[in-house]
């Protein structure tokens, strides 16, 4: 591990210290043991690190960018392979006692790309290869928005999720298109989020059509009226099947 490496992931740890559920020094043990659980790279000056915590068959992921000591933009997702993901009794309730967000991630991920019965939990299985992930929450500060950050976390995504798999697999993934809320960095605020049609209806249309030209599909669950008292937050979703084709060898580490 660089020093460079050191570096952020400590910082990362320590700020995320209160949500995690080891210390900064035992998760910093663990990545120096299993350097395939991060990954660290620069561009045009600013650091991109992303780290597994590992759950129990599945994973939480997180992506931090940094300008300097400050965090300008995140994204943190649920990963599991597709076997657990289906029909794993506690990544399920996992994915789906969490929030709302997530459970109708679940829901229309399983429901409109997979050819299984909903709850999957419940049903015959079904053999469905590949893997899968929920993007829990991503941000990128107002200031440097346009210069390609979100697309580039979701490529460095995409690839962690993957980096245990060789030759030809599926990749599944969603997200909600609900309003963007900063957990860090300038634009965070201590007050809490309130949706307002006409203030986050056109962010999600932005959001919407940077979505599809990453190739997800993006389905409305149900048609609301523009009523302040609606929760549009939950209605929107971006929905991905990727085949993908790896062809470097493998950085083997088991998800457990």
């Amino acid at each position: 591990m660089e020093d460079i490496e050191k570096k952020y992931l400590l910082l990362s740890l320590s700020k995320l210290s209160e949500w995690l559920d080891r210390s900064p020094a035992d998760l910093l043990a663990y990545y120096t043991s299993h350097p395939s659980s991060y990954a660290f790279e620069k561009e045009n000056g600013l650091c991109y690190l992303i780290f597994a915590i590992p759950r129990c068959n599945h994973e939480l992921i997180i992506l931090l960018v940094y300008d300097q000591e400050e965090i300008i933009a995140d994204t943190s997702a649920y990963h599991a392979g597709m076997e657990a993901f289906l029909y794993d009794r506690k990544v399920y309730d996992c994915l789906t006692q969490k929030n709302d967000w997530l459970y109708l991630e679940y829901y229309t991920l399983c429901s409109y790309f997979l050819d299984v019965p909903y709850p999957p939990i419940d049903a015959v299985r079904v053999s469905v290869d590949g893997e899968a992930f929920l993007i829990n929450n991503s941000y990128v500060t107002i200031a440097y928005r346009r210069q390609g950050i979100f697309t580039r976390m979701l490529s460095m995504l995409k690839s962690f999720v993957l980096r245990s798999r060789e030759g030809q697999t599926d990749l599944y993934g969603a997200v909600s298109l609900d309003p963007d809320v900063p957990l860090y960095g300038p634009d965070a605020d201590d007050k809490p989020y309130y949706y307002s049609y006409e203030k986050d209806e056109p962010v999600r249309m932005v959001n919407r059509s940077i979505l599809e030209k990453e190739g997800f599909e993006v389905l409305r669950l149900e048609e609301t009226k523009p009523d302040p008292d609606d929760d549009g937050t939950k209605l929107w979703f971006g929905l991905l099947h990727e085949r993908e084709v790896i062809l470097d060898s493998p950085q083997i580490n088991p998800i457990n």
